[in-house]
């Protein structure tokens, strides 16, 4: 996270780049260390998913 990651000022910064109030991110902040979800990035699609190639759509 960029705010452990920044340092001292780190939310008066982020504040200005996103725009958006430091309470917001305090907000934010406080939200994301009460969720104590673990995303599994082994798979991130279905079999099967996504674009179908070009010469399966072309019938002849």
């Amino acid at each position: 996270m960029e705010y452990y990651r920044l340092g001292k000022g780190s939310q008066r910064y982020l504040s200005e780049v996103f725009g958006c109030s430091r309470e917001r991110i305090r907000q934010g902040l406080s939200e994301l260390e009460a969720c104590d979800f673990q995303p599994s990035y082994a798979r991130q699609r279905r079999v099967g998913g996504g674009r179908k190639k070009k010469s399966y759509l072309i019938r002849t």
